[in-house]
């Protein structure tokens, strides 16, 4: 999921970074396109994770039922510890 996290971040910023320099070129700040807005826009073209809706889902929910675990242990450990401390 951290790998899902950082993609998206890099795609924002190229996509932030392609935006300020097309408003740049509407605006009229800049005369001509340079190669620089090509390079960006292939790369968040090739940046794009080709994983299809089945393995985003299938990610999602391995993670959910990890959360879901942890939170079970912590409560049974939370319980147990309570029963020790009333015991003795």
């Amino acid at each position: 999921l951290s790998y899902l996290y950082n993609l998206t971040n890099r795609l924002v910023a190229l996509l932030e970074k392609i935006n300020s320099k097309l408003e740049g070129y509407a605006k009229g700040e800049k005369e001509s396109i340079d190669s620089g807005l090509g390079m960006a826009i292939s790369r968040l073209l090739f940046a794009t994770p080709k994983l299809d809706a089945e393995n985003v889902e299938d990610l999602i929910s391995s993670s959910f039922k990890d959360l879901l675990m942890v939170t079970y242990l912590t409560n049974m450990i939370r319980a147990h510890a309570k029963i020790l401390s009333i015991a003795h």
